[in-house]
């Protein structure tokens, strides 16, 4: 059975791997994250994209993330950032399509090393 879902991150590290798989899995699948205009910092941007797609799940991998040395000195940033786009998120939802599922693995940080920004081939 094919599901609209959004992926929302659907351009960064995990995001496009998932993106990727479910596309083969023959889903309908939407990536959005800065990079297509989506602003999650934004209740009324939220709103029209989950307004426009109308998505049954919801894979929610838009974070303001970063290496330990990074978030050690943003932390108060970093998650003040990630609660409000969170807030965004289910307020938009419960607004616009309250029965979509939410998947909203909540992460911060990676481990170990010492980068200030991780990219996918320094893990390869």
């Amino acid at each position: 059975m094919t599901q609209k879902i959004l992926v929302l991150g659907g351009h960064g590290f995990i995001g496009k791997s998932l993106v990727k798989a479910l596309n083969s899995a023959n889903h309908d699948v939407v990536a959005l994250s800065r990079r297509n205009g989506l602003d999650l910092h934004c209740y009324d941007s939220t709103k029209v994209y989950l307004k426009r797609y109308q998505p049954e799940i919801i894979f929610n991998f838009a974070a303001h993330v970063g290496g330990l040395p990074y978030v050690a000195k943003r932390h108060a940033v970093i998650f003040a950032d990630n609660t409000q786009m969170a807030l965004n998120l289910y307020r938009a939802v419960q607004e616009v399509c309250p029965e979509s599922l939410i998947v909203n693995p909540l992460s911060n940080c990676c481990y170990p090393g010492q980068s200030e920004v991780y990219t996918e081939s320094d893990w390869l």
